[in-house]
C-alpha cells in the first residue's frame, strides 16, 4: 500500500507543478466544449498525460479524458481512475489567484471492488496535497512547491470534518447539474432548512471543504466516476453518503460506482433531519 500511494502522489504532485508552472509563464491555455456540454481545456490533457505516463503499469487506468478506458469502470477488477483536473471550469476562470475559496487540481482515485480505498487531491490555490486512505482517515500537508516530496502518510496532520448538531445552521455545497438539484437546493434555502447554500469550485474541493469542517452537507445527483473518487475524504472524517439519496438510499459501503452516482453527504446527526426536509421540499 505504500508503495501505491507514493506512486499516485508522485502523479498527482508532477501534474500539479505542471499547472503551477503554466500559471507562472502566463501561457493561456486552449479550450474546447465536449460533446457533453462540459469544458476541456489544453491543460486536461497535458495533465492526464502527465498523471498516465507516471502510473502506466502499476494497476489499469480510468481517466476521464480516454474514453476508451471508461468500460473498465463496471468491472471487479482494481484500478486507478484519473480527473487530471477536478474544478476545470474554476481553473480556467482562477488559474492565476493564489489563495481565494475556488479550488481546483488533479485528482487520483484506487477502486478496488468497486469501491473508492484512496483518493489523492492536490489543491493548487492553497498548494495542498489531500490524501484519503480508508480506514486511515485523512489527512493533508501544505506543499508550497508540490515538486517536493510530501512527508510521510502518518506524520501529516489529519482532518475531523464538520462538528454541526443542528441542519438548519449548516452549509450545503452542490452542483447545478443534469438532476433536480436546484429546485431541491432552492426550497431548502428558502424553507430555512438549511443556512446557506453555494459552491468552491470542483466537486473534489467541495469534499475537502467538507472533510476540514467549512461546511457540512453535500448534494449532488450527476457525480461521475473520477470525481466520485473525492467522496472518501467526508467518508474518512465521519460523514454518513447516501447513494440515490432520493430514491433508494443506499449506504456508501454497499453501492457500485458507475456512470452516475448521485450522492448526498452530511454529519450523521444531520443526516435524518436532511432526508425529512428533502421529502418535504419535493
Amino acid at each position: 500500500m505504500h508503495s501505491l500511494l507514493s506512486d499516485i502522489e508522485n502523479a498527482v504532485r508532477a501534474a500539479a507543478s505542471y499547472l503551477i508552472e503554466v500559471a507562472a509563464s502566463k501561457e493561456e491555455a486552449r479550450a474546447w466544449i465536449k460533446p457533453d456540454g462540459s469544458l476541456l481545456l489544453s491543460l486536461d490533457l497535458a495533465c492526464d498525460k502527465i498523471i498516465v505516463d507516471k502510473l502506466l503499469g502499476v494497476l489499469p487506468l480510468v481517466s476521464e479524458e480516454r474514453g476508451a478506458t471508461h468500460d473498465l469502470i463496471s468491472s471487479d477488477e482494481d484500478y486507478l481512475v484519473i480527473d487530471p483536473i477536478d474544478g476545470t471550469s474554476a481553473c480556467k476562470r482562477f488559474l492565476r489567484t493564489l489563495g481565494g475559496q475556488v479550488g481546483f487540481g488533479p485528482l487520483v482515485g484506487l477502486i478496488s471492488r468497486r469501491r473508492v480505498e484512496m483518493a489523492v487531491f492536490y489543491q493548487v490555490p492553497h498548494r495542498t496535497l489531500f490524501t484519503a486512505i480508508r480506514g486511515q482517515g485523512v489527512r493533508a500537508v501544505t506543499l508550497p512547491d508540490p515538486a517536493l516530496a510530501a512527508p510521510r502518510f502518518q506524520t501529516r496532520p489529519r482532518l475531523k470534518g464538520s462538528s454541526a448538531s443542528m441542519l438548519r445552521e449548516s452549509a450545503m455545497l452542490y452542483f447545478m447539474g443534469q438532476g433536480r438539484e436546484g429546485p431541491l437546493v432552492e426550497a431548502l434555502k428558502l424553507s430555512g432548512a438549511v443556512e446557506n447554500a453555494y459552491r468552491f469550485g470542483g466537486f473534489a474541493n467541495d469534499c475537502i471543504r467538507l472533510a476540514q469542517g467549512f461546511e457540512d452537507v453535500q448534494f449532488q445527483l450527476s457525480v461521475k466516476p473520477w470525481d466520485f473518487a473525492a467522496t472518501l475524504f467526508p467518508h474518512e472524517t465521519g460523514f454518513t453518503t447516501l447513494m440515490d439519496p432520493l430514491n433508494r438510499r443506499i449506504p456508501y459501503d454497499e453501492w457500485d460506482i458507475a456512470e452516475e452516482n448521485p450522492v448526498l453527504v452530511a454529519p450523521p446527526t444531520l443526516i435524518s433531519d436532511l432526508i425529512a426536509a428533502i421529502d418535504k421540499a419535493r
